[in-house]
């Protein structure tokens, strides 16, 4: 009789996620196929989302959070379809590995926070008990993002970095424009159309989910694929709820169709895209393999005035014999250092004071602007020794390097 009341005990506390068989559960997690979302509608909203976040899709590391984003909407669907946290407490792990990997972890937690957040003061999937475990495990990922070197060091470089924009206008924080961008703006109106379609089932944390990433994708191109990531889930299992009948090479084929016709891109175009190997990596029309020769072959060394996007590309193939006058990583650099380039870059007077102790440049020709330098080289004060597609390199006639001219 006590044996079977231990059984009893025990089953419910497992229906009840509180003490659930690791192994059942694992099983559960790795099951990819939602309740009320089959990889049918799923494949409609991926054909159109191929064309959202192809300018994103870049040799980088952000790659990885894209990834690891889409990774973390798969717990939180199991999560719903479980009614259960568990599938949550994954996300622990996962985001402490995206912290060494890349600094959007911080968004993977934002992710957990907000499924957690809106299931707490509008539950739909989980028990209101659940939805305090929930809240602590979301927590418990805010503090994942502290596992590396960095630590606590990795929000004050989202801090810095959010607010680097104020000096200097990087490309990657501008706002969603067209025609690069349409495939993501009709992305966006269809999926509010479908969110709005049918009001109430709409959860909470959903609400929340599709305004606050869409919003960052909208502001910022650097998360247009992020935001695409964080909600294609909550747009699929509208498209299923909209047109559950409808066949599916329909969906797909449509929403194909429609990312062909708003892509700026041709086909042609994707496929020299397509590659491996270091000319891939490093795009010969933004980089040049053949500037990093030329400087070590002829000697040039010292601080040489730098285009700011070729900073770390110089970095890492020159240093320490080539120290770089500014690079991208804008957190490194007083932000008086970017201010002051742009105020000199309005007055060739100013330019030639800033670069006084300067007798070589390194100049990007694909990345033109105030911090480029590109057209404050006047050719009676500086030569040409080096140029390529991408890169132009100056020497001062009358510096150390000025013998450079002549040969």
């Amino acid at each position: 009789m006590a044996e079977g009341n231990v059984l009893a005990c025990a089953t419910d506390a497992l229906e009840e996620d509180l003490i659930p068989d690791s192994v059942y559960w694992a099983n559960e997690i790795l099951k990819l196929e939602p309740a009320d979302v089959t990889s049918h509608f799923v494949l409609a909203v991926e054909a159109l989302g191929f064309f959202v976040i192809e300018f994103r899709v870049t040799p980088r590391p952000h790659l990885a959070s894209m990834a690891l984003m889409a990774v973390c909407t798969l717990l939180i669907e199991k999560a719903r379809e479980l009614r259960s946290t568990i599938p949550l407490a994954w996300a622990i792990l996962l985001i402490g590995l995206w912290s060494n990997v890349h600094a959007e972890c911080f968004f993977g937690a934002a992710l957990v926070g907000m499924f957690a957040a809106g299931e707490f003061l509008l539950p739909k999937a989980l028990s209101r008990r659940q939805t305090w475990i929930a809240l602590a495990l979301a927590a418990a990922c805010t503090a994942a993002n502290m596992a590396n070197p960095y630590g606590f060091g990795l929000f004050r470089y989202l801090w810095e970095n959010a607010h680097a924009s104020e000096v200097v206008q990087i490309a990657e924080f501008r706002p969603a424009y067209l025609p690069v961008y349409a495939p993501y703006f009709a992305y966006v109106l269809c999926g509010a159309a479908l969110l709005l379609w049918k009001l109430r089932k709409l959860a909470l944390w959903e609400l929340l989910v599709f305004a606050a990433f869409t919003t960052l994708g909208l502001l910022h191109v650097r998360f247009v694929a992020l935001s695409f990531c964080a909600t294609a889930p909550i747009v699929a299992a509208r498209v299923a709820d909209v047109f559950p009948k409808t066949q599916v090479p329909i969906l797909a084929g449509l929403a194909l169709f429609a990312g062909i016709l708003l892509s700026p891109r041709t086909v042609a175009d994707r496929f020299e895209q397509l590659g491996v190997g270091d000319s891939f990596l490093a795009p010969h029309d933004v980089l040049s393999p053949g500037a990093i020769s030329f400087v070590r072959s002829v000697g040039l060394k010292g601080t040489a005035f730098n285009s700011n996007n070729l900073g770390g590309y110089l970095i890492w193939n020159l240093y320490p014999q080539v120290q770089v006058f500014q690079d991208s990583r804008f957190q490194a650099y007083p932000p008086e250092l970017f201010a002051n380039i742009h105020e000199a870059f309005e007055s060739q007077k100013q330019w030639d004071n800033l670069l006084a102790g300067v007798d070589w440049a390194v100049l990007s020709l694909a990345r033109r602007g105030p911090l480029s330098g590109v057209g404050r080289f006047p050719q009676d004060q500086w030569a040409p020794v080096y140029r390529d597609e991408a890169i132009s390199i100056v020497v001062r006639r009358s510096g150390r390097f000025g013998a450079l001219v002549a040969r």
